[in-house]
């Protein structure tokens, strides 16, 4: 069912790269079907021809999201022809450094890159583009780059925020108290952290209560039994991603609190997350970005790329809050 779903995901193009990094989520938009454009399919065809070598940085494989992703791009580059090699930078920017390193030296052609901190691969990065590798970053931009492939971060967050709010709306007659884990790394993780506090207390009654950094399940799990000790009484959690929510949610379920009165909430739309929300309980919601749709989305732009030149506008990737009410939709058979 995910993949009808899929079709109404793909991507919109919006000018300049405020559309993923600006923080008031109101970018002005115009919509292109990339997949099906003639340039896309002229560049398409010119560059099957060949085998290219194609090459990805991920931030960390702990992260289920960039596994999903991974995967994707693989998978589609199995189907060109193309070989494909994978680096896991296990969250060290020295070590994704290493990695675009080694890619130069190996001839890399195309390069998918989620960085772990943009501004520290500005060097390495225009060696790269030096060399004639073209680089395509994902989720986050990087100070060198011929496309840039996103979602707009603090609608992506205000978006969680919202699934929390209309939750605690339908649930709680008293003050909700509601904690954030975050990233806060980067501006545009920034901006997704302040999607999730506008989301929750501008649609209901919500109190900000703890603020704490989690972007794995083990951070996530240690973050909200850290804020348990000091907020006994909190009603729920936002997160950064669905795999720091699915620590919350072990650490919640551990500590005996009620579903009725307590929530979590992430993103990526991961399968586990889908799964917890259609059992019913204190995971109620994710927003999906739809990895499998981007990795067929960042070959394609790659191979207009090689074809006719840099991507000047940011591409954005629609996302869409899944609850209960349509996670059946996205539940994999």
């Amino acid at each position: 069912m995910k993949k009808i779903c899929s079709i109404l995901l793909i991507l919109g193009l919006v000018a300049g790269l405020a559309a993923c990094g600006s923080g008031n989520g109101q970018e002005s938009t115009k919509t292109q079907n990339t997949a099906n454009s003639e340039a896309g399919n002229k560049a398409a065809e010119t560059e099957t021809e060949k085998q290219l070598f194609i090459a990805q940085s991920v931030i960390d494989l702990s992260n289920v999201y960039f596994v999903n992703f991974s995967n994707a791009v693989k998978k589609v580059c199995n189907e060109k022809g193309f070989q494909y090699t994978l680096s896991d930078s296990k969250s060290d920017p020295a070590l994704q450094v290493s990695a675009i390193e080694n890619f130069i030296v190996q001839g890399v052609d195309v390069l998918i890159i989620t960085p772990v901190d943009g501004e520290a691969l500005g060097s390495v990065l225009q060696q790269a583009k030096d060399s004639g590798m073209v680089i395509i970053a994902a989720d986050q931009t990087v100070p060198v780059r011929d496309a840039f492939v996103c979602v707009s971060e603090y609608e992506y967050g205000y978006a969680a925020g919202k699934i929390a709010a209309d939750w605690i709306n339908a649930n709680l007659d008293v003050e909700a108290k509601v904690g954030i884990l975050n990233r806060p790394i980067s501006e545009t993780l920034i901006n997704r952290s302040n999607g999730f506090k506008d989301g929750v207390t501008e649609n209901s009654n919500a109190v900000i209560v703890a603020e704490q950094t989690a972007n794995t399940a083990e951070l996530g799990l240690k973050a909200v039994e850290s804020i348990l000790q000091s907020n006994p009484d909190i009603n729920g959690f936002v997160c950064q991603n669905d795999t720091a929510a699915l620590g919350a949610y072990e650490a919640l379920t551990a500590a005996g609190k009620d579903p009725a009165t307590t929530f979590v909430v992430g993103v990526d739309g991961l399968q586990e997350a889908f799964e917890k929300i259609k059992e019913g309980g204190i995971f109620i919601g994710t927003v999906d970005n739809n990895p499998e749709g981007k990795g067929e989305l960042v070959i394609e732009m790659a191979l207009e790329v090689l074809a006719n030149g840099p991507i000047e506008e940011s591409v954005i990737v629609q996302t869409i809050p899944v609850t209960k009410d349509n996670v059946d939709q996205y539940i994999e058979d």
